[in-house]
């Protein structure tokens, strides 16, 4: 199941720009073997597997004129949750139950002004990800995160004659993937 709602649009000299989604999906797999063997007794092996998930994201960014350019302020928000189950019916293979849920909150502001021939670009943004796993229900610290980080970015940009120059820094991460 998917929904997605979105707004974009102006109040006085405010730009809105506003998106959400929603997902959520549920896959059941059975399996059925049955192992024949010379030197062991012959049997029937039923597993399955049962993965759920959901996502629920948000983002909001409200721009306004300021002096010779404009301010944006906007803010994102992203809430996972993902199980999976596996379940061997005769007890041969070790049933499991994992989860993970991840939270991602991270406002932001960003200054875009002309100066002259030049375009400046300076933002600020803030990340808090709560990442937590869980086996048979049961929190594993070991393999839960929380991050925090400020990620400040800057930009300065002319062009001279046909020949545009731009210089700029900015500060990224990567995360370990979920099935890390």
């Amino acid at each position: 199941h998917q929904a997605n709602l979105y707004y974009i649009g102006k109040v006085g000299q405010f730009s809105i720009d506003f998106n959400a989604d929603y997902t959520f999906y549920k896959k059941r797999s059975p399996n059925q073997q049955q192992e024949l063997s010379d030197n062991y007794e012959n049997r029937d092996v039923n597993t399955e597997t049962l993965t759920r998930g959901n996502m629920a994201a948000e983002k909001l960014i409200v721009s306004h004129p300021l002096w010779k350019g404009q301010v944006e302020v906007g803010e994102e928000y992203t809430n996972t949750r993902w199980n999976s189950s596996f379940e061997n019916a005769e007890g041969y293979i070790a049933n499991s139950n994992n989860e993970q849920h991840e939270s991602n909150i991270a406002p932001s502001v960003e200054l875009r002004q002309q100066l002259g021939r030049f375009q400046l670009q300076a933002g600020l943004r803030y990340e808090h990800v709560e990442s937590d796993y869980f086996v048979d229900g049961q929190r594993r610290s070991d393999q839960s995160r929380t991050y925090d980080g400020l990620f400040p970015s800057v930009a300065l940009s002319t062009s001279i004659q046909k020949v545009q120059f731009s210089l700029s820094y900015a500060k990224r991460t990567n995360r370990p993937a979920y099935w890390l």
